[in-house]
């Protein structure tokens, strides 16, 4: 089926949203459902759940079936050996720093502000304690991803800023709203554009003061049991599109994106076909003691899921599209936030703040490898011979002898 890539201000926009997410999830999970079992299977080796099998039928993984009276020894040697890979990880963080160009002082004291942002920004996204999550993710699963930006949400509370008047209409408004209309409000619902915008003033010649979000910067870590793209792109950055599928408490959806009851309720059922999600729902209560079925339920009542997708800059769209589902109900929609680093002033070139991290490059596809997959048949092996001796040190110990009637044994000295 050839799907229509959805362009905005076109009428059938949020048709062709909603057909490309579906068409996506549906898609790629058919295609990459032996990926996910196998990321899920070192996981749970990882949780020394060991003794498991996956059942074809069932299309989900379950304890393997032995007899009651044997035993199901477990020496997480998988864990001991993955750890050393993870510590190399998660002490690999390089340092950077701007340096001057010149001795100019103006060129020595921006080279300062920008090394002290980047220590900033680390502060203010907390990177240095998500590393050896994606470390951890990176060994086992063999990919991470790194989703970052700048989030205006007034949840980091709110900062005085000066309004603007528009120089045509007169009229007040904040820096943000114009940025948002792309212009004054009032002069493009009049059809004209404004040649301006000066400082507003009041009657005393003071500032007329508002506020906005402060907002903050924030770096997110995306799983393989969350992220889409086009498996067969020669990498991550080719593929034209990403998406990323989370599950989210209906109460974060409520005051984030301001829905109703009935729209919540109507999104929980669109989590049901997705293997990866019930994958990484189900990560949340697996243990070395648990005995439960490895896989989770189709959709728990109190989750949505909320689904980001972006698609690069096309002809139709130059600009680029970010967009943002809860369900199928399209909460937000819009061009690219950010401009490449090299981008020229007066042609800025939209980006995806996305970044792909990898153990071990795969041929012929964009996901990466690990030597994390090579291991769990070992590991069985020794499980199982684990198991052997146990049974042989019980037998060996059994004060039972047979004695064959030829021998007229009536008693047997010594002890066991």
């Amino acid at each position: 089926m050839e799907l229509r890539l959805p362009v905005l201000g076109l009428p059938t926009f949020e048709s062709d949203l909603r057909l490309l997410v579906k068409e996506v999830q549906e898609r790629n999970t058919r295609y990459t459902q032996d990926l996910l079992h196998k990321c899920y299977e070192n996981i749970l080796f990882d949780y020394a759940r060991q003794w498991i099998t996956f059942d074809t039928g069932l299309q989900q993984f379950r304890p393997k079936r032995t007899k009651k009276w044997m035993p199901k020894p477990v020496t997480n040697k998988y864990s001991v050996v993955l750890r050393p890979l993870v510590s190399q990880l998660v002490g690999f963080d390089p340092i950077l720093q701007y340096a001057p160009t010149s001795e100019d002082p103006v060129d020595v004291a921006t080279a300062n502000v920008a090394s002290r942002i980047v220590e900033i920004a680390k502060q203010e996204t907390g990177i240095a304690a998500e590393l050896a999550k994606q470390a951890r993710w990176t060994v086992l699963t063999g990919n991470a991803w790194r989703i970052s930006g700048y989030d205006g949400d007034e949840r980091y509370g709110m900062v005085p800023e000066q309004a603007e008047m528009c120089v045509a209409c007169q009229k007040t408004i904040m820096a943000d709203d114009i940025q948002q209309e792309g212009g004054c409000p009032t002069c493009i619902a009049q059809g004209q554009q404004s040649p301006g915008f000066v400082p507003a003033m009041d009657m005393m010649g003071q500032p007329i003061m508002g506020q906005r979000p402060r907002g903050a910067l924030f770096s997110e870590l995306g799983t393989v049991f969350e992220m889409e793209y086009d498996h067969e792109a020669s990498s991550f950055k080719d593929s034209l599109y990403a998406m990323r599928m989370r599950s989210r408490d209906k109460e974060w959806c409520k005051s984030r994106f301001n829905l109703s009851d009935e729209e919540l309720t109507a999104a929980t059922s669109t989590m049901t076909p997705l293997i990866n999600q019930r994958y990484l729902q189900s990560l949340a209560f697996v243990s070395p003691l648990s005995y439960q079925v490895y896989f989770a339920k189709p959709y728990r009542e109190n989750r949505v899921l909320v689904t980001e997708l972006w698609i690069d800059p096309t002809k139709e769209s130059p600009e680029g599209l970010y967009a943002i589902l809860v369900g199928q109900n399209i909460v937000y929609s819009g061009p690219y936030k950010y401009h490449a680093p090299d981008s020229q002033p007066d042609s800025p070139r939209a980006m995806r703040t996305i970044t792909h991290f990898g153990y071990q490059e795969a041929l012929g596809r964009v996901a990466y490898n690990t030597p994390a997959n090579d291991l769990p048949a070992k590991q069985r092996t020794r499980n199982e011979l684990a198991a052997i001796w146990r049974l042989h040190s019980r037998r060996s110990a059994n004060s039972i002898l047979w004695l064959p009637a030829s021998t007229k044994v009536s008693k047997v000295p010594g002890e066991e």
